[in-house]
């Protein structure tokens, strides 16, 4: 049975403080399949996977005997699954009759990892790696570092919350979160006249929680954010591009009143403030159309 996806805070506060949790960060390895910056599928490109478990209880029979038991996830075991299971897919996308998307190869670990799919189902004649009747919460981010042409890269999380019952275990909830990691693009900011002789590096990263699409949609939307070389927010006034009077110029309520396109209005320049999002219908991808929300932040 599928489950309906959540946003990260639906989650986060169904979940609540994990008490014990288990991570690996930044497992590196290479993936055929997904676009890369310039929107070319099945080119060989750098990846790195990250996983958090987050236990249902505390591991008390590991601590208390100084050795693995049930109640916990070995991190080495963890990274070995991760890698095996990207080596299977490697030769499965070599018999797939299409490229796997960003969203599929993410789905694929997760299937073998949990034993679910990412919409909750459960795969019956999948052995999972996971004990998931111990594990409260997974997220499993897999990031694409030069899938991005003025950033530091694209990346991709599941979210599951798992629970039980006399049915045995399911997956409860579930969310899908794309992030656009540090574009960098010259902007004229400011309305001092000393300020409007030179550009400044806008920082922007963008976030669309509860995201459905499973296509790669991400050079589309950063060519909308990044028209030209240039940043493009969207203004009651008008779209304005590469030049603002004022880093607050774009309201929360902003995208609201706009339609038929797709709208930033959430930047933050260099640690100032602004307001808005990216919401209604966000990017047409060439076989999804997402429905979302998505706000940008500097870091």
């Amino acid at each position: 049975m599928s489950v309906a996806r959540r946003s990260l805070w639906n989650i986060h506060v169904a979940v609540g403080e994990a008490p014990a949790v288990v991570r690996v960060n930044n497992l590196h390895a290479t993936v055929k399949g997904p676009n890369d910056a310039w929107g070319r599928r099945n080119r060989p490109q750098p990846m790195q996977i990250s996983v958090k478990v987050e236990l249902r209880k505390p591991f008390s029979a590991t601590s208390r005997a100084d050795a693995l038991a049930s109640d916990t996830v070995h991190y080495g075991q963890l990274s070995k699954a991760i890698l095996a299971s990207l080596e299977s897919l490697a030769t499965a996308a070599e018999q797939a009759p299409w490229p796997f998307s960003l969203s599929e190869v993410l789905a694929y670990v997760w299937l073998d990892l949990t034993g679910f799919y990412p919409t909750g189902k459960r795969a019956e004649s999948q052995e999972p790696f996971l004990d998931t009747s111990v594990v409260r919460c997974l997220e499993m981010t897999v990031h694409l570092p030069k899938a991005s042409l003025v950033g530091d890269g694209v990346s991709f999380a599941f979210t599951g919350v798992f629970g039980n019952d006399l049915n045995g275990t399911s997956m409860r909830l579930h969310g899908r979160t794309l992030r656009l990691h540090n574009l960098r693009v010259p902007t004229l900011i400011g309305i001092n006249d000393n300020e409007r002789e030179a550009k400044q590096a806008a920082v922007v990263n963008v976030e669309i929680d509860n995201f459905g699409a499973t296509s790669d949609i991400f050079n589309s939307l950063e060519a909308k954010i990044v028209d030209n070389g240039e940043l493009v927010l969207w203004h009651p006034r008008g779209a304005g591009r590469g030049s603002f009077g004022n880093d607050n110029a774009v309201p929360e309520d902003g995208a609201r009143g706009a339609s038929g396109r797709d709208r930033l209005a959430a930047q933050d320049y260099g640690g100032k403030a602004a307001g808005g999002a990216l919401c209604g219908r966000a990017v047409r991808g060439a076989e999804d159309e997402h429905e979302g929300c998505a706000v940008a932040s500097h870091v």
